[in-house]
């Protein structure tokens, strides 16, 4: 029993010690964006993007990454579509903060399969190109426990194993696609894994929560959820008939606004805006896109910034509009028999939950 105590006080003293030297350190030189677009710091690689080189962040990534290191923000939460770049800002930041803002996280992703590709096709490419990291990074003890000279650690862990949740602590925990089955109570306890998951990081005064995921079905939709528990940011840009700010929609037939298009050539599609002006993608991307900023619309929880946006505002080149287009006709032409394409297109296009009553409206299209 004295054994058992005595281990006990000795893992409280470390915890401890542990929270006095992150609330006592001084306040990181640069912000997570200053650092990213440092070209000594960050060139990403080939084997990771389409786009290697120095670090250059869509317009839509930067307020993201202004919230990712903003000490008022406890809770970032994001629903995000897919082709929008999401999973390098997580890499970037997990190196933002191992080498430049010493720290301690814990990174979930659903399924160990997900935790280790996380791992080999993202995060040790990114250490490989991220020279100040790379020269601190130790290499020994298991593959999911990475930590550095300076005291850093990053834990791995899937969030299918309950156990995951329990006796880790950090000042960071990054929970992705938490829309997943993989997050749902299991064990005994039935515990809610998200909540166990950020009491990882409670004993910090300095504790950062970022969850992010690609939402699902409506009304079952965790990362919609937390969503609307924040402060609802949306990515707004100027009307080019008015300078009125407006978010960009998809739209359909029954819409005066949204992508424009004859008949079935996606080639020819358009922007249109509530004033009536069309605009092409290139135009869109010159002139309209870097005037756009990010626009809370909701008071929401103290210190939790939320984001959603969709696919139209990427830069990615799988999400050009002409794809957008064909991926909503190929949807629109299934749905009847299969609405599975028209839920995908909603998840990872519109980055909205999908309603199964559409299935039963027949969407029609633009």
């Amino acid at each position: 029993m004295k054994e058992i105590y005595a281990g006990s006080v000795e893992a409280l003293d470390r915890a401890l010690a542990e929270t006095r030297r992150y609330a006592l350190a001084p306040s990181p030189r640069k912000s997570f964006l200053e650092w990213a677009m440092d070209e000594k710091n960050v060139k990403l690689s080939i084997e990771t993007t389409a786009r290697p080189g120095k670090f250059k962040p869509f317009v839509y990534q930067r307020g993201i990454m202004d919230a990712f290191s903003d000490p008022s923000i406890r809770i970032v939460s994001v629903v995000k579509p897919t082709q929008v770049g999401y999973t390098a800002l997580l890499e970037l930041y997990a190196g933002y903060m191992m080498e430049h803002d010493p720290s301690s996280i814990i990174f979930y992703m659903p399924t160990d399969d997900d935790v280790r590709r996380f791992h080999d096709d993202h995060f040790m490419p990114m250490v490989k190109n991220v020279p100040p990291l790379r020269e601190i990074m130790r290499w020994d003890g298991e593959w999911n426990i990475r930590r550095t000279e300076r005291g850093s650690r990053i834990t791995f862990l899937s969030a299918f194993n309950v156990k995951n949740f329990q006796s880790h602590r950090a000042r960071c925990a990054m929970i992705d696609e938490i829309s997943s089955d993989a997050y749902d109570p299991s064990g005994k306890t039935k515990e809610d894994k998200i909540s166990a998951a950020m009491e990882r990081t409670g004993s910090y005064p300095n504790r950062k929560n970022i969850l992010g995921g690609t939402p699902s079905v409506k009304g079952r939709c965790r990362i919609w959820s937390w969503y609307e528990r924040g402060d609802q940011r949306q990515f707004f840009v100027p009307d080019p008939g008015t300078g009125e700010m407006v978010t960009m929609e998809f739209g359909d037939r029954s819409t005066p606004h949204g992508l424009k298009w004859k008949d079935r050539d996606a080639e020819t599609v358009v922007y249109r805006f509530p004033s009536g002006v069309e605009v092409t993608e290139r135009e869109f991307d010159r002139d309209i896109l870097p005037q756009g900023d990010w626009i809370a619309t909701a008071e929401g929880e103290p210190g939790h910034a939320s984001f959603r946006f969709n696919a139209l505002i990427s830069d990615m080149p799988g999400a050009d509009w002409p794809n957008l287009v064909r991926k909503w006709l190929s949807a629109r032409d299934q749905i009847r028999e299969n609405p599975g394409p028209m839920k995908a297109f909603y998840n990872h296009v519109l980055g909205m939950p999908f309603e199964d009553f559409e299935a039963k409206k027949g969407l029609t299209g633009c």
